[in-house]
């Protein structure tokens, strides 16, 4: 939240989330009701984003890359006790993105 935002909401408690939960609820729904060829559909879309650019050649060996894809900006949830729960991601830009090929 801006400052101008704190100093208005003092108590979450008197926000109406109700909106939120349906949207994620809706999408919830609409993913799980998603027929098989659908489904088979986005695995096949996801599997030819990693056989794009989830391997490298690392001494001409072909090497899977753990950690290719970039999360979207949102709510950084966490696990458990973490010290950045519920803070903010922010968007990732290319000049942002360093690659380590050393």
């Amino acid at each position: 939240m801006t400052p101008k935002e704190r100093s208005l909401i003092k108590d979450l408690e008197m926000c109406d989330f109700r909106e939120i939960h349906a949207m994620h609820k809706a999408r919830v729904e609409a993913r799980k009701s998603m027929s098989k060829e659908e489904k088979q559909a986005l695995k096949e879309a996801n599997q030819k984003i990693v056989d794009e650019y989830g391997y490298c050649l690392l001494d001409h060996h072909k090497e899977r890359i753990g950690n290719f894809k970039i999360e979207p900006p949102g709510l950084f949830r966490g696990r458990g006790e973490h010290p950045k729960q519920g803070m903010l991601k922010k968007r990732i830009q290319p000049e942002d993105v360093i690659i380590n090929c050393g």
